[in-house]
């Protein structure tokens, strides 16, 4: 099985379209993480994409669960002196790997 991360943009829309049609049925993953922000259409293009695609599952990360940026960034796998864009979300990016995992995912595409 497959994980493709779904942002709403056109490039996550061509990942995820290209990893439903290249996979058996079933067999893709599409995750999309909630924003906060009450005007954020992050939500409302991942659904019109995974209504247009068969066989696919999607997994939405609302941002209650979802973790915070600079999160358990104390405890990261990373010895710098200062935050970098990479570490500051490595938490989030290790919990979605995890989740996605959890469900089977062996690859996940992320752009």
């Amino acid at each position: 099985m497959a994980s493709v991360h779904l942002s709403g943009g056109l490039d996550s829309a061509a990942r995820a379209a290209r990893a439903a049609r290249a996979c058996p049925a079933a067999a893709t993953v599409l995750v999309t993480v909630g924003s906060r922000a009450a005007d954020n259409p992050v939500e409302r293009w991942p659904r019109r994409t995974v209504g247009l695609l068969a066989g696919v599952d999607h997994l939405g990360l609302g941002p209650v669960c979802y973790l915070r940026i600079f999160q358990d960034l104390h405890g990261s796998q990373f010895a710098l002196a200062e935050p970098t864009s990479f570490a500051a979300s490595a938490t989030r990016f290790r919990h979605t790997l995890r989740v996605l995992a959890e469900r089977g995912s062996g690859a996940h595409l992320n752009g």
